[in-house]
């Protein structure tokens, strides 16, 4: 897959309406936390995971982890 989606594994509803999302784009679903989001990160990284969706806005899941998990260079380049 060259796209995931992401939610916050902490708010349960992002992650079970994201499965379907994910399903359907036959993308992987990748759960991670704000200050936790290494084994996310690695895992986009490795698996050649370009861009992605993530659920819940920046209530769910700060800039900051969004920029970790893709590997972006700041917030500026979500969007």
């Amino acid at each position: 897959a060259d796209k995931a989606v992401v939610a916050s594994g902490k708010n349960f509803p992002d992650g079970l309406c994201g499965g379907p999302l994910a399903a359907a784009l036959g993308a992987p679903m990748v759960l991670t936390k704000d200050g936790s989001a290494a084994a996310a990160a690695v895992y986009v990284a490795d698996n050649g995971i370009a861009a992605g969706f993530v659920l819940g806005g920046e209530g769910a899941l700060a800039n900051d982890t969004v920029v970790e998990v893709f590997g972006l260079s700041s917030a500026a380049e979500i969007k």
